[in-house]
């Protein structure tokens, strides 16, 4: 809904904040479903890069010239906090 509101802006505006999940709460969801640790992280890497390239092309596609400004959610950092 966001991108095709943007669709109809005359002018493209500032950066665009969205917000996706990092890699280390990715990580930490996959290691509690049971992947192994070491696949854990692996795999949330490529993902989280996944998602960043393809909320790149949906901006490009559906919001031409507005640049998003990305950032990973990360609420498992807690879980280092001691």
């Amino acid at each position: 809904a966001f991108l095709k509101h943007l669709q109809g802006v005359d002018q493209p505006p500032p950066p665009a904040k969205t917000q996706i999940t990092g890699p280390l709460t990715l990580a930490v969801g996959l290691i509690r479903g049971g992947t192994e640790t070491r696949l854990a992280f692996k795999s949330a890497v490529a993902i989280t890069r996944a998602w960043v390239r393809e909320v790149i092309r949906l901006f490009d596609r559906f919001a031409p010239g507005v640049r998003p400004l990305i950032m990973l959610d990360e609420p498992s950092l807690i879980s280092w906090a001691d």
